[in-house]
This record gives C-alpha cells, structure tokens and sequence, in this order.
C-alpha cells in the first residue's frame, strides 16, 4: 500500500500543450513508473479549477522521493524533460505523506483540495479531514477512494531535475477524492467538503479546488 505521493499541480506556456501531452505519455510518466518504490503514476486534466493539469504518483514511502534511484533520474534528466519543464507555470509540488484513506481503486475524475494548515486548530481539521470526511466521501454514489495528504520534507539529495525541485509545497494538506464521473465526484465535493464546513473546522478562506479528468496512468514496473 502507498505511503508517499508526489503532487504536482501545473499549467503549461501557451502553444506548448502538445508537446507537453507528448511527453507525459510517452516518456515522464513511464520514467518516473520504472524508479524503485514508485507505484503508479497518473496524469490528468482540468474539468474546472486551476493550475490546467495534475500529476499523482504512488510512492511506497514518502522516503523514495530522495532515495538514491530516483535522484540519479533526476540528474540525467533528457533533452526532452529539460525542453518541456522549462515551459510549466503556476507549479506546485509536493512530498506527501498518506495522512488518512478511505476506499481503494481509481476513478476517472478525481477532485483536489489544497489547504494551509490554519495557526490554531489544526490538529482538530486534520482529525475531520482524515476520518468522518473520508468516509462519508467514499459513502456517496459514484465514489471509490478518498485520501488526505500532509507534505513532508523529505531527507537526501534532491537531485537537481528542473522538473522535480522547484516550487515545493512545504506545510500544505492535500485531499484527493476518485469517483466514476465528474457529476459524482462533483457532488461528493459539494456535499461533503464545502467550503463552510471546512471554515467551521478552522480552514481559511483560500482553499484550492481542482476537478480534473484522468489521461493517462501506468503501474509501476519498479517495485
């Protein structure tokens, strides 16, 4: 079972998105899928919500994202990576580690949240976030998974891939719910995470939501 997750958030420079389509399929996702402790990887695309696109991927622990086989991926980044990379705008990446879960499988829509832990109450949110939310999420018609994520900062060398090091997300909460369709997942969202349900457990007001569709997702080959 996953432990870690890498998130990344991200738009792209106007007039580069096929290349950008391109090189995820064809040669990031698949890279990143054959690393030692990689799990799976998954690509998707903005329904409603900003940045344009997401990218998730599994981790057996949070630890694999500084261990020695991902970061020498790192320092031999491709021609390819280097020429994309330096096209992503409005990026934020995250080292995650798997705070609460609900369900199991994937959906082909998945909603985000991204959250500033709030100065006073945190423990209280987080406690909602990673138990009654989830499970009443998972609850709803259409849903399958629902998982609350805090980032961490990981040990080790960081590599120096332009892809992978900037724009971290140091101290932010992430949820992730999967459904079968957007109206699913919409609603799970509407209902069960509301923007006043999360102000009256302490969350501030500029609470990130994204719904995204899901293009494309591999199974790791190096576990």
């Amino acid at each position: 079972m996953a432990e870690g997750m890498l998130i990344v958030w991200t738009d792209v420079e106007t007039g580069h998105e096929d290349d950008f389509e391109e090189w995820y399929n064809r040669e990031h996702v698949n890279e990143r899928a054959a690393i030692k402790g990689f799990l799976s990887g998954a690509r998707y695309s903005a329904i409603r919500g900003q940045p344009r696109f997401l990218a998730l991927y599994e981790t057996r622990t949070p630890a694999v994202l500084s261990s020695k086989a991902y970061c020498s991926v790192l320092d031999d980044s491709t021609g390819w990576t280097k020429r994309v990379t330096s096209k992503f705008r409005n990026t934020t990446r995250g080292v995650f580690e798997v705070a609460g879960r609900a369900g199991e499988g994937r959906g082909g829509v998945v909603a985000t949240l991204r959250i500033a832990p709030p100065a006073k109450g945190a423990a209280r949110l987080a406690r909602w976030l990673a138990g009654p939310a989830l499970r009443e999420v998972v609850k709803r018609p259409g849903m399958v998974r629902a998982e609350f994520f805090q980032a961490v900062e990981v040990t080790g060398p960081q590599g120096t891939g332009d892809d992978d090091r900037e724009n971290r997300a140091g101290g932010l909460w992430a949820v992730v719910i999967d459904g079968a369709d957007e109206r699913s997942v919409a609603a799970a969202l509407a209902e069960v995470l509301p923007a006043d349900a999360l102000r009256q457990r302490g969350a501030g007001a500029d609470v990130a939501r994204g719904l995204y569709r899901l293009r494309y997702a591999k199974a790791a080959g190096g576990r």
